[in-house]
């Protein structure tokens, strides 16, 4: 190879199926090989071994895979045998613009969808009315909103074949709007741009770690689900903050399978404008180094096998109506002053004994 000589060629991939794996292609060369299809039939033609760049060390399954050359692509090499032309070896690709007539090019039509270089690469946003489409609203930045590129900033790998869309990998340098893109043809893409990150999923996502795993932010944090939100933990969980803690829903359950406490360095204030309800099977304990106060528009009923008031000054019980103090044990109600209001009926009632003292 090459005692004889270079025979050099150019010609176009009409078959890239090649039995044996190994990115073999089939060329119709210009000037060697009849252009009619039916004179010389695409099998007939030998098969061209690619030439790999050095970035690929083309064994043992490592480096890039010679597949990604596709029917209608012109391609550039050399014939191994020489005149004998039989031994077709492919050193490269050569990208432009078809037309119609390959000896009079129109230069004005640039821009038509059969150019050879991706639309990406020439400034032509073509994924903006896919990403709008699948759009979730204010939630995702608008799909043209960081792309800026222009030729011949944006480096693009695009993947695919005929009639398929593939990949897309775009590493932009356009000049103040550097991007980096990574767009699966489902939908789902990760976009990077100056003070912008995107990681949108077109469908369910796993983000998962076999250790440790932490979330830093130093502005606001915000998770919206649509669905049902569920937090789970094997060990502890600790909510904390340096600011307001709120909970708010349309109901709110809380439970533990041993015990529940709730404490505060200031001031605890439940209210409600409905029913409220606590109960215990065992003691209910409700203490305060101030005072303690209890009020409701509705009714107020405090039952249990024995009720205790305890107070170190006054103890104070107001109702606008019925009042009512019930226990099935002991009902004790102690203060340094004691002061029962109503204006309607007052009735203290237990099984064992009523103390006022």
């Amino acid at each position: 190879m090459g005692k004889i000589g270079f025979v050099w060629w150019f010609g176009v991939v009409e078959d890239v199926n090649d039995e044996l794996q190994v990115g073999r292609v089939r060329v119709r060369v210009h000037h060697f090989h009849n252009p009619s299809p039916d004179v010389l039939p695409t099998s007939d033609l030998p098969w061209a071994h690619v030439v790999m760049p050095t970035t690929s060390t083309s064994t043992t399954s490592i480096g890039w895979s010679p597949t990604f050359i596709q029917p209608d692509t012109t391609v550039f090499g050399f014939f191994a045998d020489g005149e004998a032309a039989q031994m077709p070896i492919v050193l490269g690709t050569l990208p432009g613009i078809p037309q119609p007539n390959p000896e009079y090019p129109d230069i004005e039509n640039f821009n038509v969808d059969a150019h050879d270089v991706s639309q990406l690469a020439r400034g032509v946003n073509r994924l903006q009315a896919a990403k709008d489409a699948a759009s979730m609203g204010d939630f995702e930045p608008g799909s043209g909103g960081t792309f800026a590129a222009q030729y011949p900033f944006n480096k693009v790998f695009e993947t695919g074949f005929p009639g398929r869309q593939g990949h897309v990998m775009e590493f932009d340098d356009t000049p103040g709007r550097e991007r980096v893109h990574l767009y699966h043809n489902g939908g789902s893409y990760t976009e990077m741009s100056p003070g912008l990150r995107i990681d949108k999923t077109n469908g369910t996502s796993f983000d998962l770690s076999s250790q440790a795993k932490i979330i830093k932010t130093s502005g606001d944090l915000i998770i919206v689900a649509d669905g049902a939100t569920t937090v789970y933990s094997e060990g502890s969980m600790t909510l904390a903050t340096n600011g307001i803690l709120n909970l708010s829903g349309k109901i709110i359950n809380m439970s533990s399978q041993l015990g529940t406490s709730i404490s505060a360095g200031a001031v605890l204030s439940m209210s409600s404008i409905g029913a409220t309800s606590i109960s215990a099977a065992g003691l209910i304990d409700v203490s305060a180094g101030a005072s303690v106060s209890v009020k409701a528009a509705g009714l107020v009923s405090i039952t249990g096998g024995s009720i205790t008031l305890n107070s170190l000054s006054g103890l104070a019980i107001t109702s606008t109506g019925a009042l009512s103090l019930g226990g099935k044990g002991l009902v004790n109600l102690t203060g340094a002053s004691l002061v029962a209001t109503t204006t309607g009926v007052t009735r203290f009632a237990a099984s064992a004994g009523i103390y006022l003292n």
